[in-house]
């Protein structure tokens, strides 16, 4: 997994990762990213709404939304 920076402040550019099959040690690394730098960008990730769900779990508990369909 690569990361670099997309501003000096605010967000991160993630790349090399497969959102559908997250190791232990970079869904650590991804959760301090997020506090760090707030936004993390994830370019051509072809994942499945289950797939995006199970994802964010990483993140915390996902809430279901009524506009949002898993």
């Amino acid at each position: 997994m690569d990361m670099k920076a997309i501003t000096p402040a605010i967000g991160m550019q993630v790349s090399g990762i497969d959102l559908a099959k997250v190791s232990d040690a970079d869904a650590g690394a991804l959760r301090e990213a997020l506090i760090d730098r707030k936004v993390l960008v994830f370019r051509n990730q072809p994942i499945t709404s289950p797939e995006y769900v199970r994802f964010m779990t990483i993140f915390g508990e996902v809430v279901q939304d009524d506009l949002v369909h898993a």
